[in-house]
């Protein structure tokens, strides 16, 4: 699709611009940055594409991604214009970055069956619904968006890492969804960057699932204090709502964070 006709389309010439490489047939990776590029075009010569990364670059729709279908395994469309998932028939996709759009729902991943890695921070989604269509998918981000129930995280039984902080989830009694994903290792709740997950009182509906679950998750999701001084109680934890001493906090399995050093005798 020649550019002189497309203004702000993806053309040849900025392909070989990108990547320094004149016979396109050759090229596995692409990295389009910050250039003013309003739609996807000039991928039919590439047809050894395995990666393809657009960021800042205005992108206002997905488009035109049929030519490298069969090769295409990792495609990021970050700090775009999107406001919808469209046209992703790409059967062998494992990786798809549309974090930082205007996305306001999950959908058109019925055409990705292979997706491991969907990352969906800083939308506008409202639901987690459309995620039925990838059983496979193993890590999952959709920190900062407007998701206030995980109904449909439960079809997603591969999951091995959820990202939720940020959202006006609301009530704890939404993680009863995550009792049935086996693989689940790493929960984010809270994060520094994106804030919690309902700052509604905990239920005591949610404190047996809660409970379980911290028997399997790496990140602690814990408000507490890290660490809490040995022999005194900590504040109260989002899980299990009640002080809890540092001896408990030692034989945990759930944190990622390392034990204080010990300080040396004099």
């Amino acid at each position: 699709m020649p550019a002189k006709l497309y203004p702000g389309f993806l053309s040849e010439d900025d392909i070989v611009a990108t990547t320094g490489e004149q016979v396109l047939e050759n090229i596995e990776e692409i990295e389009v940055l910050f250039s003013n590029c309003v739609e996807i075009a000039s991928l039919e010569r590439c047809r050894s594409l395995r990666k393809l990364a657009m960021i800042d670059n205005g992108l206002q729709r997905i488009s035109n991604l049929k030519p490298v279908g069969m090769t295409l395994t990792s495609l990021c469309l970050c700090d775009q214009m999107l406001t919808r998932m469209e046209n992703l028939d790409l059967p062998v996709l494992t990786e798809l970055m549309l974090h930082r759009n205007k996305l306001t729902e999950i959908s058109g991943l019925d055409r990705c069956p292979r997706l491991r890695k969907l990352w969906l921070f800083q939308n506008k989604i409202t639901s987690l619904s459309g995620l039925q269509a990838v059983p496979e998918l193993e890590e999952c981000w959709v920190q900062a968006n407007r998701v206030t129930s995980l109904a449909g995280i439960e079809h997603c039984r591969a999951l091995v890492d959820l990202g939720l902080a940020g959202n006006p989830v609301a009530d704890f009694v939404e993680l009863k969804r995550l009792e049935d994903l086996p693989d689940l290792h790493s929960l984010s709740l809270s994060d520094i960057h994106f804030g919690q997950v309902c700052r509604r009182p905990f239920s005591a509906a949610a404190r047996p699932c809660t409970t379980r679950l911290l028997t399997a998750v790496i990140l602690c999701v814990c408000s507490a204090p890290w660490p809490p001084r040995t022999g005194t109680a900590s504040s109260c934890c989002v899980f299990c709502a009640r002080s809890r001493p540092w001896t408990a906090w030692r034989s945990t399995k759930t944190t990622s964070r390392p034990p204080p050093t010990p300080t040396p005798s004099r």
